[in-house]
């Protein structure tokens, strides 16, 4: 069946996915969740949930779970998420409105019921305002490419978001709709994650800050640029390194943990 949106995502947590899909059921459009993790589900899976297994990387069971999608629209999540009531239904209202497939939809954050901060590109004054969760063509992420393969599990949807700016879309927010990030139970643990975000966050800026001392010489249209931080580009300034099809349920591709221990 070809579903009008697919929502995915990489997951260890199964304790909460009934709890995501559940805020998924008030939308009136066709949907499927599917989440790529190495803890398979602890309830039945109604026909529109698909769990695909994978003890990758959570970059790239992102990318998994992306490439088992069918819907005309995606929409990246975390398996933590919490959705307000038609979530979808309203986004979607947004793109027929605009009918520009470059568009991306998104949401606000909360965090525990408190309306969390906004996101921006960078840490630069006057970055790009970027959105929580985004309601996508699947032909425009599948254009632009995917998730970057040298992520390790953060920071690779801003970079999506990054590139549809690049590719001359646009990013819509909508304030009536948000997503509740919500942890009631044990959190990761600190060492591990705390060095995941330290490379990934690392490797994110490689791509698009210019450091402070190579502004000068930056030939490139930048977004903005801070005396501290540097300048954000408008272009990309590596390569994007797409995810190989061989292999990938089983070996990690790119950047690990491993590559980041001292």
């Amino acid at each position: 069946m070809n579903y009008d949106v697919s929502i995915f995502c990489s997951g260890n947590r199964p304790e909460l996915w009934d709890r995501l899909y559940k805020s998924c059921q008030s939308n009136r459009l066709s949907w499927e969740l599917i989440i790529c993790g190495n803890q398979r589900p602890t309830f039945d899976a109604p026909s529109n949930f698909r769990f695909i297994y994978s003890s990758t990387k959570p970059s790239q069971c992102a990318e998994i779970a992306l490439g088992a999608c069918s819907g005309e629209f995606v929409s990246m999540v975390q398996d933590d998420y919490i959705l307000s009531n038609g979530f979808f239904d309203i986004l979607l209202n947004d793109y027929i409105d605009r009918k520009n497939e470059k568009n991306i939809f998104c949401g606000k954050m909360k965090r525990k019921g408190s309306l969390f901060n906004d996101i921006y590109a960078s840490e630069i004054p006057d970055s790009p305002l970027l959105g929580y969760i985004g309601l996508m063509k699947h032909s425009f992420i599948t254009h632009i490419g995917g998730v970057e393969r040298e992520f390790i599990g953060t920071y690779w949807d801003m970079d999506i978001l990054m590139r549809v700016l690049e590719d001359d879309g646009n990013i819509v927010m909508n304030n009536k709709v948000f997503v509740d990030e919500w942890h009631p139970g044990k959190r990761r643990k600190k060492s591990s994650l705390t060095r995941r975000l330290s490379c990934d966050v690392k490797f994110y800026r490689s791509l698009w800050v210019v450091s402070p001392e190579k502004v000068k010489s930056h030939k490139g249209e930048i977004y903005c640029k801070d005396a501290t931080w540097g300048a954000l580009s408008k272009k990309r300034l590596i390569p994007f390194t797409p995810f190989k099809e061989e292999k990938i349920l089983t070996y990690n591709q790119g950047k690990t943990n491993k590559d980041f221990r001292n």
